[in-house]
């Protein structure tokens, strides 16, 4: 294992065991943000960090991204960091799945608007995923 797995290893571990801890998830988060947004696409790292958030677990019945979100619901600054991680990861279709699945939810419908302006608004041109998405993504 590279050292890149080994400390996504580690952290999704950690994430896994403290998700109950919202600082700890948060931290955990912002680091898992830190590592994809320095490894270029093609990397298996990615695709790693992608099954392990947004893939299907074969232990419980949600992604674990999934489940950080459910845990905390409340905590907008939380959301929003997952809404990213998940948008890193995954293109924006995981944030408008979460805004269509949640469309009377303010918890979930501001940090995602926040992380969607993010992306399109800083982006001067937009990865063939997310520009296809642009559509569902005004609409939500």
């Amino acid at each position: 294992l590279s050292s890149a797995d080994m400390a996504i290893n580690a952290l999704l571990q950690l994430l896994t065991a403290r998700l109950a801890d919202a600082y700890t998830v948060q931290v955990v988060c912002d680091a898992l943000a830190e590592i994809l947004e320095s490894c270029p696409e093609a990397l298996p790292v990615r695709a790693m960090v992608f099954n392990s958030l947004l893939g299907q677990p074969e232990t419980h019945a949600e992604p674990l991204l999934s489940r950080i979100s459910a845990a905390h619901v409340s905590n907008g600054t939380l959301q929003f960091v997952v809404m990213w991680l998940s948008a890193l990861v995954g293109g924006v279709r995981p944030v408008v799945e979460r805004m269509s699945q949640h469309p009377g939810s303010h918890a979930v419908q501001l940090p995602a608007v926040r992380t969607l302006g993010a992306i399109y608004g800083d982006r001067i041109e937009l990865e063939p995923r997310d520009a296809e998405c642009l559509p569902e993504a005004v609409q939500g």
